[in-house]
């Protein structure tokens, strides 16, 4: 119950202050401690489109010099040739878009009030986009009060370590970290390491869906030259290939680096690669995946599923006699702890081209990471299992591993020694899966019990 409230006023003043919770020791309180301009990780922040760069009357002759001028085809394959784009848009950005909260109260304008208050309310959208999306056309001092108190939520000031130290170096903060993902990439076995959505975050190039769309006329044709050499070849360029790793908190005050959810922002022009991959499956998956899984399967509804299961553990305050058990199974870090191996196994089992599974690999197993700490990147590994959420074939792969779960229940229970929750046997039900959350429905009896923990 010990809080630390602050204003607007004071995030003003001090931006990089801190408060942590000491131990409560002997009392049922904590001493709270308190800096005022703590130092955090910090650091270049890395290149990321902005759409209101599009309404300079200068931005179309700035990409044209970087893009049209260069060979045709030859762009997306050339990462120096990306850097130009990047350096030249970057000057833009600093000539006449720095400072932009600054420079529309001072109306200090090298062009139009309305051009440079459009841009600033972009930033804002950017910023805060699930609060942008409520309050719609509501004043910019909103918005940006909500995106300085959103800054200082997020801000990672402090983590505690595995024997449950605090950490509040920078360095530390960073290497502690980085050293997490890196670890929760790494098999411990090997010890080694069709359509974009707009307003989503863009990957480490920074070019965003916004980006392909405004210039679709200019690019289109380069994307398509590397897309014919991807398919067939099965390669994909390893600048392609990165990704960060964005810490989205899962509780309300994260004090490890266990209480931050990874997402992996993938470059967008990778995504569509893996979208058109998602594509071939998308038709093949209700054919491939048993009925009690109804996530992300074409034509089926997880709301029934949800419903179905709201009828059946309804009446359980009601002692009717019937030993019955709903048993909860939530997988932690799911996605990041697939073995690679086997979801190879599983898809050559399933019978998949050799051709499409050889490509998956290569987008798969190629992957090079970093990570967002208070925005900036950081560290740089491989990995060698996991899946990354921000991949849109991720989910399906998922679900092929987690099938050979629904495989192996259906043959343990077709012995006697299985007893079925009441109403399930005729349907055949044991189990319903929701993604990476299961419900596991049994008699409460101890053999079945048994047969249920030794298929897990």
């Amino acid at each position: 119950m010990d809080f630390v409230f602050c204003n607007e006023s004071w995030l003003r003043v001090f931006d990089k202050s801190a408060a942590h919770l000491l131990a409560p020791g002997v009392s049922d309180h904590s001493q709270i401690v308190i800096q005022l301009d703590q130092e955090i990780v910090s650091g270049p922040k890395p290149f990321k489109y902005k759409v209101f760069w599009q309404d300079h009357p200068d931005y179309l002759d700035v990409f044209k010099s970087a893009w049209v001028s260069s060979h045709r085809g030859q762009f997306w394959i050339s990462f120096s040739l990306w850097l130009v784009l990047k350096k030249n848009l970057t000057i833009l950005n600093r000539t006449d878009f720095s400072n932009l909260v600054a420079r529309v109260k001072e109306k200090n304008l090298r062009f139009d009030l309305a051009r440079l208050s459009k841009a600033e309310a972009a930033l804002m959208r950017d910023k805060d986009r699930v609060t942008w999306i409520e309050k719609g056309d509501a004043s910019i001092s909103f918005f940006y009060r909500s995106v300085l108190a959103y800054k200082n939520q997020q801000k990672i000031s402090m983590v505690m370590d595995e024997e449950g130290k605090s950490v509040t170096d920078p360095k530390g903060i960073e290497e502690l970290v980085v050293k997490f993902y890196k670890e929760l990439f790494t098999s411990k076995r090997t010890l080694i390491v069709s359509q974009m959505a707009e307003g989503k975050s863009s990957g480490p190039d920074g070019l965003s869906f916004e980006f392909y769309k405004y210039h679709w006329e200019y690019i289109q044709e380069d994307l398509f030259v590397v897309m014919r050499d991807i398919f067939p070849t099965g390669r994909v360029p390893a600048w392609m290939n990165l990704t960060t790793l964005s810490l989205i908190p899962k509780v309300d005050h994260p004090s490890s680096v266990r209480d931050y959810r990874p997402i992996s922002c993938c470059n967008n022009f990778y995504k569509a690669v893996t979208r058109i991959l998602m594509s071939r499956m998308k038709s093949l998956m209700p054919g491939l995946i048993f009925l009690s899984q109804s996530a992300f399967i074409p034509g089926r509804n997880l709301g029934d599923s949800v419903m179905m299961l709201q009828e059946m553990v309804q009446g359980y305050h009601v002692d009717d006699g019937v030993p019955k058990a709903a048993i909860k199974v939530d997988l932690q870090k799911a996605y990041d702890m697939v073995e690679w191996s086997s979801l190879w196994a599983v898809m050559e089992a399933m019978q998949f081209p050799v051709r499409f599974v050889s490509l998956l690999k290569t987008c798969v197993e190629n992957a090079g990471f970093s990570v967002n700490i208070n925005g900036t990147l950081k560290g740089w590994f491989t990995s060698s299992r996991g899946l990354g959420q921000g991949d849109p074939i991720s989910s399906y792969l998922f679900i092929l591993v987690l099938d050979v779960f629904n495989g192996l229940m259906r043959k343990a229970v077709e012995g006697p020694e299985f007893i079925f929750y009441p109403g399930c046997q005729r349907l055949g039900i044991t189990h319903l899966s929701f993604a990476d959350d299961m419900v596991i429905l049994v008699s409460a009896d101890p053999e079945s019990f048994k047969i249920v923990k030794d298929t897990l």
